[in-house]
């Protein structure tokens, strides 16, 4: 059983009493309240049709209380504002209050009304309804109304063409527009939920003061195919302008309604809802809520998606960062970002290096206030291994979550940055078995990540006991009690492991190589070779110091005989412990200054032996 109808006089009183103050804002010409929430039409649809399903009864009451308040007999022009309030905020959420401008207006021709951007006939989003409209059908102008209401709420909540001047999708009749439209039908579908059918409560003598319709068309326009006002035809959704709806008929949509619902379930129905009246900003103690509604300009801000909430970043902020404004500008509506399901902590890193271009903890700040400060000898990074303290800030998990969200995100300045701090701790008291769990343990690994591994393992340990041989991390890693069964376990299941450590390990027999190199190279060359003969891996024949394949001399080479060796030094010299790479021509002159591969500076990588046939069997 249905609740008692109520009479049209009290059905208009109550609803101008429930909307006094949103009737007399929607009637004052002189505001220009803006809003934009820049949402996509995907998620604006999503909103109001999440809105309709899950309280059915409420707005089945709600317009058929419309339906009874529209009472041309008394104060006509009045009820149509209270009924635009009543249907913004059982449908729509409310969210065109204050900002659309309602005015009846002679339109002409067929058009029941139309609404225009903000600036086009006023400040604000502008409805314009025909006023033959007060004399007419009671349920044309009700579906007119919903018609031009639906297009008010996607200019307000929606975000503007990206391309000025192109044709506006909030002003037309697509699958979005359909899909609200094909909702509210779909409460009346079953025969107990119609709408009332009864007539107009209008005397007569109103009916005969009504204005005559006119067959008012275009010069250019088939007079033809301008039908009768009052026929519920197909709306022409291909006629609107840049600036505002061109809307030839009331209601009624060209795509079928089960083709909408099937494309609103593929495509919309699994978009989360809940972050549209609140948006958030992060601070010490935790996110903080804030109305939608007063989070101004939705273009002027972009939203961070974490944990199903919205949180606001000023845009100028995301242009001063060139990889998300570039990941930004490749989506579809250019301000949401999605952000992986990480902790609290990490997103509070990302979130405060957006903002403020750095996050805590300080390094250097904390670094100084430690009493242990002393304790390494070493000025570079990556850090030691001292003894693990629980009250030690975290700093080895905080940057190395940080890369890894960062190289997820495509978010390039915050990983450079993050890496920077990894590689400026000095020494750490964290654990290093859960910082290398963070790394290999949860996701792809960036290969930054794994140079600063191979680097950290490889960091010689700056205590030790006179008569011992330096150690580094990875020895303490293997061989101490408190890691060795974890970082065995961690090898096991880490195939990335596996090669960081032999690539550190490789790094640490080549770091003693040089070491020794460099020993050895304070005595006489004559006790070089005595004492290690093998050291510079002659040829078994010697040979001239400049006799060197033709192929890498030109017509011009040296002399045989020339007293000058192949990199233009004169006098005798001992063969070059590595080999340098001669220009592509090859061709070096003896006199000018090298000018070919600066490789011969360079640490080599890895060391190769040449084996071509003829040439100098040294690493190079």
């Amino acid at each position: 059983m249905h609740a008692p109808r109520q009479s049209p006089i009290a059905a208009w009183i109550s609803l101008l009493e429930k909307h006094a103050e949103a009737t007399q804002s929607l009637q004052n010409d002189k505001s220009t309240t803006a809003r934009n929430l820049a949402w996509s039409l995907d998620f604006a649809t999503a909103v109001v049709v999440t809105n309709i399903r899950r309280s059915p009864k409420e707005i089945r009451s709600a317009l058929r209380l419309i339906v009874e308040a529209v009472v041309p007999r008394v104060a006509p022009e009045q009820g149509i504002f209270a009924a635009f309030s009543e249907l913004d905020a059982r449908i729509f959420g409310g969210w065109m209050k204050d900002a659309v401008f309602l005015k009846w207006s002679r339109l002409g021709g067929h058009r029941p009304g139309k609404t225009s951007t903000p600036g086009t006939t006023n400040p604000r989003i502008t409805v314009e309804l025909d006023e033959r409209l007060m004399y007419g059908s009671k349920a044309r102008l009700v579906l007119v109304l919903l018609h031009q209401t639906t297009h008010a709420y996607f200019l307000t909540c929606c975000a503007p063409p990206k391309v000025a001047g192109s044709r506006d999708p909030r002003l037309g009749h697509d699958r979005h527009f359909c899909m609200i439209l094909h909702s509210v039908l779909g409460l009346f579908s079953d025969r107990r939920n119609q709408l009332p059918r009864r007539k107009w409560h209008q005397p007569s003598a109103m009916v005969g003061r009504a204005p005559k319709w006119r067959r008012e068309a275009p010069e250019s326009s088939d007079v033809r195919q301008f039908r009768r006002p009052g026929h519920l035809g197909i709306c022409d959704h291909d006629q609107s302008s840049i600036s505002c709806s061109t809307c030839l008929e009331p209601f009624q949509c060209e795509i079928p309604a089960d083709q909408v619902i099937q494309w609103y379930e593929e495509d919309c129905a699994q978009i989360d809802v809940s972050r549209a009246s609140t948006v958030y900003t992060l601070s010490d103690n935790g996110p903080e809520g804030t109305p939608r509604i007063r989070a101004g300009l939705g273009s002027d801000f972009v939203e961070f998606v974490w944990d199903g909430k919205a949180f606001k970043i000023p845009r100028s902020r995301i242009q001063a960062n060139t990889s998300l404004n570039y990941r930004l500008a490749r989506q579809r509506n250019g301000r949401e970002l999605q952000i992986p399901d990480v902790s609290l902590e990490t997103f509070r890193s990302l979130y405060n290096f957006v903002r403020t271009g750095s996050y805590a903890p300080e390094l250097m700040k904390v670094q100084n206030n430690q009493e242990t400060v002393s304790a390494s000898s070493s000025t570079a990074g990556p850090p030691e291994i001292l003894e693990t303290r629980k009250d030690w800030p975290d700093f080895l998990s905080i940057d190395i979550r940080a890369v890894k969200v960062a190289a997820e995100l495509g978010f390039s300045e915050l990983e450079r940055y993050a890496l920077r701090r990894l590689f400026a701790q000095h020494f750490t008291h964290n654990d290093p078995i859960i910082a290398l769990q963070d790394i290999y343990e949860k996701g792809c690994v960036p290969d930054g990540l794994r140079d600063w591994v191979v680097s950290f393992m490889a960091k010689p340990l700056s205590y030790r006991q006179a008569g011992q041989t330096e150690q580094f991390n990875l020895e303490l890693l293997q061989q101490s009690l408190s890691f060795a069964a974890s970082m065995t376990r961690l090898m096991e299941e880490s195939g990335a492991l596996r090669e960081d450590v032999r690539r550190a390990t490789t790094k640490i027999m080549r770091s003693s190589q040089e070491e020794s190199n460099q020993m050895a190279m304070v005595h006489p060359p004559s006790l070089q070779l005595a004492q290690n003969p093998s050291h510079f891996h002659s040829d078994p024949q010697p040979r001239d110091p400049i006799s060197l394949p033709s192929q890498w001399w030109n017509e011009t080479r040296l002399p045989s005989l020339s007293n000058v060796d192949p990199i233009g030094r004169r006098g005798g010299r001992s063969p070059p412990l590595f080999m340098p790479r001669l220009p592509s021509n090859g061709h070096m002159s003896a006199y000018s200054p090298y000018s070919g591969s600066s490789r011969m500076f360079d640490e080599s990588p890895e060391p190769r032996y040449e084996d071509r046939a003829n040439c100098w069997g040294r690493f190079y």
